[in-house]
């Protein structure tokens, strides 16, 4: 018994189908489907995900954290300042010293005192204005501020009452010139090198812990050395290092992960 089947064209969209009666596509004419693209999937993922208000929240401040650390170049600020400032001032006291027969001239001292001033009120305007101004909430946003603030301030209070202390010592017991020049460097730089581990520790930051590490292993060497040596470890060892990470992070933070804290980003 030869049945009589009957095809009929139904059209979808701009693709034919042929269907016979019962509803099924005839052997010959396999249906069309149409595969979604990547660029397709991924925009039906993305509304999908934004479907649902938890999700979109939680992307909106995946986001937020990401621009705000985009914006925040806090850390490598500081290693530029104090790179720069013991770089050149600890120079000028070595050369100074070293042209002067082991004498250090007062207008080196009056050059890297200055330069350590700048430093300090540096750290302070850096603390707090070089935090994020991007946030997800007002209170997360006030909360990175008067983070930043105080371990600004910290700098200022650190390098005002340690040194000031270490001048009322000297002068009370009448160190000599080399021990209390000596003493001078090995107080600053454990002084930095403690700050900046500090500030690996509130940022989770392993590059800041590790420039802290290496200047109190500095500090640790200074006493074996004699002051004009001093003064070249300081300028080229603890400056140039500073100022070495300072441009790693700015040139390779952006593509080397093990910067990427240093640059402010996760």
């Amino acid at each position: 018994m030869q049945a009589a089947i009957k095809k009929e064209v139904v059209t979808v969209g701009q693709q034919q189908r042929t269907h016979n009666r019962l509803g099924k596509p005839s052997a010959q004419d396999s249906p069309q489907v149409d595969v979604p693209t990547n660029t397709q999937a991924a925009a039906a993922l993305d509304s999908e995900s934004l479907s649902d208000p938890h999700e979109a929240l939680r992307l909106i401040e995946h986001q937020s954290r990401r621009i705000g650390r985009m914006f925040n170049v806090f850390h490598w600020k500081f290693c530029l300042v104090w790179g720069l400032s013991w770089l050149v001032g600890y120079g000028v006291l070595g050369f100074a010293t070293k042209a002067t027969d082991g004498v250090t001239p007062w207008w080196a001292w009056c050059v890297a005192a200055a330069l350590l001033v700048a430093s300090v009120a540096l750290s302070v305007v850096i603390g707090i204005r070089g935090v994020p101004g991007y946030k997800s909430s007002a209170q997360q946003a006030r909360r990175y501020a008067k983070q930043g603030a105080i371990y600004g301030w910290t700098w200022f209070a650190a390098f005002f009452f340690g040194m000031g202390g270490l001048s009322m010592f000297v002068n009370r017991f009448a160190l000599a010139d080399e021990a209390t020049t000596i003493l001078y460097n090995m107080i600053s730089i454990l002084l930095v090198g403690v700050l900046y581990m500090i500030g690996g520790a509130l940022w989770n930051d392993l590059s800041q812990l590790i420039i802290g590490v290496w200047m109190i292993v500095i500090a640790f060497v200074l006493p074996m050395l004699g002051v004009i040596a001093g003064f070249f470890v300081m300028a080229s060892l603890g400056g140039g290092a500073m100022l070495l990470l300072a441009l790693w992070a700015v040139t390779l933070g952006s593509r080397n992960a093990s910067f990427a804290p240093l640059m402010g980003r996760r």
